[in-house]
């Protein structure tokens, strides 16, 4: 594949438009990975005029079983087109005036920087991009609203804490990927910002197992959490997690789908903790006004996460 942007002319149609296919070179990035770099994408095509279409359908990405690749848009279980149903991959693949997007970050996109996540202006930018060109797909909304049913509803007027951490694959020091908290700097820091913002409740989204356990013990009936999606507790060394399998059908779409209600259900907190990670820039952007959020700023692996004592 080449994943230089390049023009291309695959039929007929739509002369006198020019659409913008993105798409992603790296097939192991989690879901939320993608969303940061679409929306990048998205932002890029707008300013140029033309139309963008996300295909997850032609290209390697870690939410289709095989059998599904070229015959199902693996963004469209979790995200809806920035142009809806107007146009279709199927369309786009025969009109005349076609870019490929480069597979490759744009420049510009939400991204797991300190810079993004003290910069409330540029949350709102991306959030407005967010609510006009994108929103959650009907299945996915669906989800949320029956999970916040589930777990959350009516204990907001008692406040509730999101805390969003991630353990796993990121235990293998991921070279350049911000370092995360452990299990006690981030028991730390929730106790002191439930009892400062007076939060009743602690709704917690990780992937896991032994996160888990450790804020059950401190947290007790406190402690919120969904108990109908998988944890990961027996990775393999530098095994990725998208790369991990349940052995159940449909597999890479439930671990999507499991993770991203996991994740939007922060949405309904009042306030959000977390590592700096893909899943937390894209919590927020889609929702950019929390009471108060905390995130560890621990340096990246391999990079400046050392402190020397001389």
């Amino acid at each position: 594949i080449n994943w230089s942007e390049q023009k291309k002319r695959f039929g007929r149609l739509n002369p006198d438009k020019t659409f913008y296919v993105i798409r992603r070179s790296d097939e192991h990035a989690g879901i939320n990975s993608q969303f940061n770099t679409n929306m990048g994408h998205l932002r890029y095509a707008i300013n140029q005029g033309w139309i963008p279409v996300i295909d997850m359908q032609n290209y390697p990405n870690a939410y289709l079983e095989p059998e599904e690749a070229g015959s199902k848009n693996a963004w469209d279980f979790y995200f809806k087109q920035p142009f809806g149903e107007q146009y279709s991959l199927e369309e786009v693949y025969s009109s005349q005036n076609v870019i490929l997007s480069s597979g490759m970050p744009p420049a510009v996109c939400p991204n797991d920087s300190m810079e993004f996540f003290t910069r409330p202006e540029l949350i709102r930018m991306w959030n407005r991009y967010f609510k006009k060109y994108s929103g959650f797909s009907a299945v996915l909304s669906k989800v949320i609203d029956d999970k916040y049913a589930q777990y959350l509803k009516g204990k907001e007027e008692e406040r509730i804490l999101g805390v969003s951490l991630r353990g796993t694959d990121y235990l293998n020091r991921p070279y350049q990927h911000p370092v995360q908290p452990s299990i006690g700097q981030a028991l730390e820091v929730t106790r002191r910002v439930a009892h400062e913002q007076r939060c009743r409740w602690i709704y917690l989204a990780v992937e896991d197992a032994r996160i888990l356990e450790a804020y059950q013990k401190e947290f007790n009936d406190r402690l919120v959490f969904m108990r109908d999606v998988q944890m990961y507790d027996n990775l393999l060394p530098g095994e990725n997690i998208t790369g991990h399998s349940f052995d159940r059908l449909h597999d890479k779409y439930l671990r999507g789908m499991e993770y991203m209600m996991q994740k939007a259900l922060l949405t309904r907190c009042n306030c959000l903790i977390g590592g700096r990670t893909s899943g937390n820039v894209a919590v927020m952007v889609w929702q950019p006004d929390y009471d108060y959020t905390y995130f560890w700023n621990l340096g990246r692996y391999g990079v400046d996460d050392t402190i020397d004592k001389i």
